[in-house]
């Protein structure tokens, strides 16, 4: 009994010392609930004058071990204004009812200070099952779940089954899975529980740490400060964080996260019409959080309507059409992570899924004779032009067949595009989106769509503004008399497509249309994609982003 006595004493010397947030904590046991350890403002009574009764976090430990061992998170939380009880081994409401009671009883030191009816349950790896294990009580006191470095074992995993993946079935609020990276041995377990949930707003969020995470860093380290911040927003209604966990938006010293994020808004699938689906598979590929990352020889294409919160949306909607070389759609970053970028700006976001060729690249006829070096160079992405090499590049289109055929696939993807257009418009008013405002991104290929659809449209079809991610054209440009304001970024290096981009915006200029171009001096490959819109702005790769937004803005959208 003195060594546990003893141990208190050192862990509230420890925990009083430093902490995240601005009070001070103790830890303690107490007889009543005998296998939880307590975590806490040492002055309740200040803390409770400042905040209001205080909040609960239920904690199952590592190894659903009956004691915390030397996790900093814990007290780390207690010092931004919370109770926290780290469970023994069998997690139950009783420590809950027991603070309830304490609230209401004059002369505990709780009295008046608790409000067991904001409790989070968390944990981590096996206590992260506790956690769910409390969560599936459904309780009305549990208003949100976290879980550390955690995931229920997959059918037929080694480890031992400690609960069901139906378990998931019985979340009845929003949950945060913060796991430590493929390194992780919980990393696959968590990411299918993500998969499976589709009833409930969750977020995912790694940093590559591996299953030890940062709990042993002072104050837990980032997972205590994530962990942190999402229980100030869903416990106490701190909006400020919204951002990073529904839209991914990383604030410096976050950089290092990977953060995905569904079931917060409803996302709108409208197919487009075709005249016919030719009987060819299209190929899904998705990742192990389920997300879809491609699709490829796309023969039923559909628009997926991505709104801002009605009281953020600013009236702006951005068409994006995904690169991928015409052969496939690059659907995970260049729409799911770009649409969360707009999103959390009040920008209404639609991802183009349109059609693309169906099998091999199509192969334009051979010239009789041996191609000149022009037509060598510029058969599609084949070449390797570089920015000087505008003698190549004929009406900004880099790409010109050597015989003047058009590929029969452009027609296709024009309809798709103006039929997308056409559909977001109509709908305007019931999406909060004013149809003066509604314009087109595209990465790749996407912004080569985008141009071919502007320069083939009826006048009610045309965009708004244009903003072209290394996106030359593949066809002739002749700006049409009604074009609007066009935005480009693009590598210097990038094979026929820098040179492209430049000459676009020369064809812009000389038809007396606004034209803004933004050429980056290293790299030659696609890597402005969905992790670019969320990079640090001091990155080449975030900067872009921030001006392309700044653009918007001084452009009145």
């Amino acid at each position: 009994m003195k060594k546990f006595a003893a141990m208190l004493l050192a862990l509230t010397l420890c925990v009083s010392a430093g902490a995240a947030g601005p009070y001070k904590v103790t830890a303690r046991s107490d007889d009543a609930i005998p296998s939880y350890y307590l975590y806490y403002p040492q002055d309740l009574k200040s803390a409770a004058a400042i905040e209001g009764p205080l909040p609960v976090v239920f904690f199952g430990n590592g190894g659903c071990a009956e004691q915390p061992g030397n996790n900093q998170i814990l007290p780390a939380l207690a010092s931004r204004g919370y109770i926290v009880l780290a469970a023994g081994r069998f997690p139950d409401l009783r420590a809950l009812d027991w603070l309830e009671k304490e609230n209401s009883r004059q002369g505990s030191e709780f009295y008046g200070c608790v409000d067991v009816n904001r409790t989070a349950a968390t944990g981590y790896s096996c206590g992260g099952l506790q956690a769910l294990i409390m969560t599936a009580m459904q309780d009305p006191r549990v208003k949100t779940t976290i879980l550390f470095c955690s995931g229920i074992n997959r059918p037929g995993d080694r480890l031992s089954v400690m609960i069901e993946k139906s378990t998931l079935e019985k979340i009845d609020h929003p949950v945060l899975y913060i796991n430590g990276g493929p390194t992780d041995i919980a990393y696959l377990n968590g990411a299918d529980d993500y998969r499976l949930i589709s009833h409930v707003p969750v977020t995912s969020m790694n940093l590559p740490t591996g299953h030890g995470g940062t709990f042993n860093e002072p104050d837990g380290g980032q997972f205590g400060e994530v962990g942190g911040r999402w229980l100030d927003w869903r416990l106490k209604g701190h909006d400020e964080y919204e951002n990073l966990f529904r839209y991914g938006s990383l604030e410096p010293g976050l950089e290092g996260w990977e953060v995905r994020a569904k079931n917060y808004n409803e996302l709108i699938k409208i197919d487009l019409p075709v005249d016919e689906y030719p009987v060819i598979p299209e190929r899904v590929d998705t990742n192990v959080f389920g997300d879809v990352t491609s699709y490829a020889a796309v023969t039923r294409p559909f628009i997926m309507v991505s709104l801002p919160e009605p009281e953020k949306a600013t009236g702006t909607c951005v068409l994006l059409f995904p690169g991928g070389g015409l052969q496939n759609l690059s659907w995970d970053s260049d729409f799911r992570q770009t649409a969360a970028w707009f999103n959390a700006r009040g920008i209404a976001a639609v991802g183009v899924k349109y059609r693309t060729r169906t099998g091999a690249p199509a192969a334009r006829p051979a010239p009789a004779a041996a191609p000149s070096p022009a037509a060598q160079t510029n058969v599609l992405y084949t070449g390797r032009a570089k920015i000087t090499d505008f003698d190549q590049i004929v009406k900004a289109n880099t790409a010109p067949s050597p015989t003047g055929s058009t590929d029969p696939i452009n027609a296709k993807i024009i309809e798709d595009a103006n039929h997308a257009i056409d559909i977001v418009r109509s709908h305007a008013s019931e999406w909060n989106i004013d149809p003066t405002k509604v314009g087109y991104l595209g990465y790749s290929a996407g912004g080569c769509v985008e141009l071919a659809a502007l320069t083939h449209c009826l006048p009610d079809q045309m965009p708004n503004f244009v903003i072209s991610v290394y996106g030359p054209s593949m066809m002739d440009v002749d700006v049409p008399e009604n074009a609007p304001k066009l935005f480009i970024a693009v590598h210097a290096d990038h094979p026929n497509v820098a040179a492209g981009c430049l000459a676009l915006f020369l064809e812009w200029k000389k038809a007396g249309v606004d034209a803004e171009l933004h050429v980056y001096g290293e790299g030659t490959g696609g890597l402005f994609g969905g992790a670019g819109w969320k990079g640090d702005s001091n990155t080449l790769y975030g900067s872009w982003m921030e001006s392309c937004y700044s653009w918007l803005k001084v452009n009145g959208f």
